[in-house]
């Protein structure tokens, strides 16, 4: 079980973990994902995703997580009951 305190002194429980796909490995989904993935409690990265040739690939090797070279790959990585994904596009 994974537990998040997020009053004083009163843990709760997390029922289940959530898989974090990241589809989008630039600036700011790579700042989203570190956030959501090493600051919430229950998230575990499932898959990192980015056209771009080396961005997805250090993002991944930040993260721990795979590499999915095409975003569907990423995007069947969740549980489908239990989906979250982060999808940033800059120009």
């Amino acid at each position: 079980m994974v537990v998040a305190d997020n009053s004083p002194g009163r843990p709760r429980p997390v029922p289940h973990t959530l898989r974090l796909a990241t589809i989008g490995a630039g600036r700011i989904g790579s700042n989203h994902a570190a956030i959501v993935a090493r600051q919430i409690p229950g998230v575990t990265p499932a898959a990192v995703s980015d056209p771009v040739p080396g961005t997805a690939e250090r993002l991944a090797t930040e993260l721990g997580a795979p590499l999915a070279t095409i975003a569907l790959e990423a995007i069947r990585s969740v549980e489908t009951d239990r989906p979250v994904t982060i999808a940033e596009v800059t120009a």
